[in-house]
C-alpha cells in the first residue's frame, strides 16, 4: 500500500473533513480515503454514449441520418 501526505490542507477543509468523517462514523484518514476512490472511480465509470462522443469530438463529430422509429402496440395490448 502506498501512503501519501497531503501538505498545505487549509483549517476550514480539515474542519469539514473532521465533521464529515465523525458523521459518518470514520476516521479522516478513512474519510479521505473514501473520497479519493469514489472520485477516482468516478471519473473512470463514464458511459458509453460519453466515450463516443469524446472520439468524435477530435474529428469535430459526425453527422448521421438516424433511421424513423415505427412504435407498435404490443400483442397483448387491447385498443381501446
Amino acid at each position: 500500500m502506498t501512503t501519501i501526505t497531503i501538505q498545505n490542507l487549509d483549517d476550514e477543509t480539515m474542519q469539514k473533513l473532521s465533521r464529515m468523517a465523525e458523521a459518518n462514523g470514520h476516521s479522516v484518514e478513512d474519510e479521505v480515503r473514501d473520497i479519493l476512490m469514489r472520485a477516482v472511480h468516478q471519473t473512470m465509470l463514464k458511459g458509453l454514449g460519453t466515450l463516443i462522443a469524446q472520439e468524435f469530438k477530435a474529428i469535430d463529430g459526425a453527422e448521421l441520418k438516424l433511421p424513423t422509429r415505427s412504435f407498435q402496440k404490443p400483442h397483448n395490448e387491447k385498443e381501446g
